[in-house]
């Protein structure tokens, strides 16, 4: 295997073994999750020359097994190509350290956010994906690379700023109308909309799930679940603390705080879901018509978000945030709905969002 294949299934596929201890990998064959469908023939032709049986779960995620190539092989290719394999013993899996990530970390230290400001997409794209790491050899390792980011974010944010096709933009933008065709053609949804407040939990979930799965149809992806958890049960979740989340999407399953629900308008509310829905499509759908987006939405990028001045920065983020404010419009338009109440909730992130469309959207490259 040459090094750029092995860099790829770095960048888009998670090791899927689990095992009791690293030993009982060793022997075990190798088998790969996928994070986008569309990527099957990519990974076929890598491993063209090796028996592969493939599996499919309910939600269409794909999981390659390499049945004559054990971890402790794979292992062996991952030191070929300056990287490795770290086992961690509080789950059982096993995660990549990204070639030649040693390199990069030393890349970005001596370099300034001006001069990391001009380097092309690409090179952008292979620094920010060669940094990200999921796990750690100790806790110590964990919490230095976590406040070196933290301290390089000005450098990070310069990385960030991708530009963004006008045809990619364009394509979500048709399915933000298409999305929101769709939604005005639910019964009643003006006036479910208007008396959001007022309708049973049940039934507010059920309109939430009607725009995940129409936001899922025009995504071309399996239809995420939906699970409404109370305030208490978000703050339990694995979320950083300085973040106070309405909903968050996590693999393919979206949580919304129910309770959250109350404080907000019916159009808001669709939003949520909307967004939720659209960061899972993001991360797993079909993006092959745009390489460079494609890259840009890698979900191996997430470890940004834990990058409290990096945050709005993601490229999902950014576009996401943008997306969902003519979402609201369209959907405003369609039903008939006046009053959006506090709908662009928080403010700064639709306005970052908005500003780096634009500036992105002008720039050539």
């Amino acid at each position: 295997m040459d090094k750029k294949d092995y860099i790829w299934l770095t960048r888009n596929t998670e090791i899927d073994n689990v095992c009791n201890c690293f030993e009982d990998c060793d022997t075990e064959p190798v088998t790969f999750k996928l994070f986008r469908a569309s990527h099957l023939p990519q990974i076929r032709q890598i491993f063209a020359g090796n028996r592969v049986a493939l599996y499919r779960d309910e939600q269409d995620t794909c999981y390659l097994t390499v049945t004559d190539m054990t971890v402790s092989d794979f292992c062996n290719i991952a030191l070929q190509h300056n990287s490795d394999l770290i086992y961690n013993d509080a789950d059982g899996r096993i995660y990549y350290d990204p070639s030649d990530r040693r390199k990069y970390q030393h890349f970005l230290r001596r370099n300034t956010p001006q001069t990391l400001l001009q380097l092309s997409p690409q090179r952008k794209l292979d620094i920010l994906l060669s940094i990200s790491k999921e796990c750690y050899m100790s806790l110590h390792g964990k919490e230095q690379h976590e406040a070196a980011l933290d301290r390089q974010a000005d450098k990070l944010n310069a990385l960030l700023q991708l530009p963004i096709s006008p045809e990619f933009w364009e394509n979500e933008q048709r399915k933000i109308r298409l999305i929101t065709a769709d939604i005005a053609k639910i019964p009643h949804i003006k006036e479910k909309l208007e008396n959001f407040n007022m309708l049973s939990l049940p039934e507010q979930e059920n309109l939430l799930y009607r725009v995940t799965a129409i936001t899922a149809e025009y995504n071309r992806i399996k239809t995420p679940r939906l699970m409404m958890l109370t305030a208490e049960e978000m703050q339990q979740c694995q979320l950083d603390d300085w973040i106070d989340a309405d909903a968050f999407a996590l693999d393919k399953t979206l949580y919304i705080c129910a309770d959250k629900l109350k404080k907000q308008s019916g159009i808001r509310c669709l939003a949520l879901a909307w967004h939720e829905t659209n960061h899972i499509a993001m991360a797993t759908g079909d993006y092959s018509r745009f390489p460079t987006a494609e890259d840009m939405l890698n979900p191996h990028l997430n470890y940004i978000n834990g990058v409290e001045q990096s945050y709005i920065f993601h490229p999902q983020e950014k576009i996401n945030y943008a997306l969902e404010k003519q979402f609201v419009a369209e959907c405003a338009v369609r039903t008939g709905v006046k009053k959006l109440g506090n709908t662009f909730k928080p403010a700064a992130e639709f306005d970052v969002a908005a500003q780096y469309i634009a500036r992105s959207l002008q720039k050539k490259r």
